[in-house]
C-alpha cells in the first residue's frame, strides 16, 4: 500500500506542517505503508485556467503541460492521500489551493443527483484514494479551523486532525519539547489506527484537539514574543 503526502505549506520542508505530518508518518511505516513526500512550494504549477479542456478531452487530460499531470498519477496509484497544511485565512495556502483546483481532471462533467438531492460530478477512475487533512493554526481554540474543514469537505476525507497552537509544534527546548512528543505519540497512533480500522476513536480524536498548553499562557507568550 502506498501513501502521499501532499505539503502544502509555503514554509515546506521548514513549517509546523510537516513536523505533523512526520509523526503521522511514523504510525504510516509502522503498518508496513510506503510513503513519498511532495512539497508544492518547490512544485511550479500553474494556476487553471478554467478552460474545462480536461473535460473536453476524453481522457481528462490537463491542456497544462506541468508536473501536475504527474502528481495525480501518484495520487490515483495512492491508497491514502495525506494533505497536510497551516490554515490561511481560515482556509489554506494559496499553493494548496491551486493544487487542489488543478484535480478537477479527476471528475467527468456530467452534472448528476444522488437520492438526497445533491447535485455532484462522477469521478473519471474507478479507486481513489482515502484523504486525511491534518491541519494547524497558531490561534489557540478550534473555531479557526471551521473554514478549511468546509473547504475539504468535497474531498470526502476520513479524517480531519486539527492542531490549534501550532507554533508550539518547532519549540526543541524542554518542557515543550515533551508536550510535543506526547502529541506525536497521538499523532501516529491515529495513523495506525485509520490503517487497521479505518477511523480514529471518539477518546484519540479528544486528546489530539486538547490544548497543548493552557489558552491563556500560550496567548501572553505569543503576543510578548511579538512585542
Amino acid at each position: 500500500m502506498k501513501a502521499l503526502i501532499v505539503n502544502g505549506s509555503p514554509r515546506g520542508k521548514n513549517s509546523n506542517s510537516k513536523i505533523m505530518s512526520d509523526f503521522f508518518e511514523e504510525g504510516l511505516i509502522e503498518c508496513g505503508i510506503e510513503t513519498e513526500s511532495i512539497f508544492l512550494a518547490d512544485i511550479k504549477l500553474e494556476s487553471c485556467r478554467g478552460c474545462f479542456g480536461c473535460w473536453k478531452n476524453p481522457e481528462g487530460s490537463c491542456v497544462i503541460n506541468d508536473e501536475m499531470r504527474g502528481l495525480i498519477e501518484k495520487s490515483i496509484e495512492s491508497d491514502y492521500v495525506i494533505f497536510t497544511t497551516p490554515v490561511y485565512f481560515y482556509t489554506m495556502p494559496a499553493v494548496l489551493k491551486n493544487f487542489i483546483d488543478r484535480l478537477l481532471p479527476l471528475a467527468t462533467p456530467q452534472i448528476h443527483i444522488n437520492d438526497k438531492g445533491e447535485f455532484y460530478h462522477k469521478g473519471r477512475y474507478q479507486k481513489y484514494p482515502k484523504n486525511i487533512l491534518l491541519t494547524n493554526c497558531g490561534f489557540p481554540g478550534q473555531g479557526n479551523f471551521d473554514g478549511i474543514k468546509v473547504a475539504f469537505t468535497f474531498l470526502y476525507p476520513v479524517a480531519i486532525i486539527c492542531r490549534n497552537q501550532g507554533e508550539l509544534l518547532k519549540i526543541k527546548q524542554a518542557p515543550v519539547k515533551k508536550i510535543i512528543d506526547k502529541y506525536g505519540e497521538l499523532l501516529k497512533q491515529a495513523a495506525i489506527d485509520l490503517v487497521k480500522n479505518g477511523f480514529i476513536s471518539e477518546e484519540l480524536e479528544a486528546r489530539m484537539n486538547q490544548s497543548l498548553v493552557p489558552d491563556e499562557i500560550y496567548t501572553q507568550d505569543t503576543n510578548r514574543n511579538w512585542g
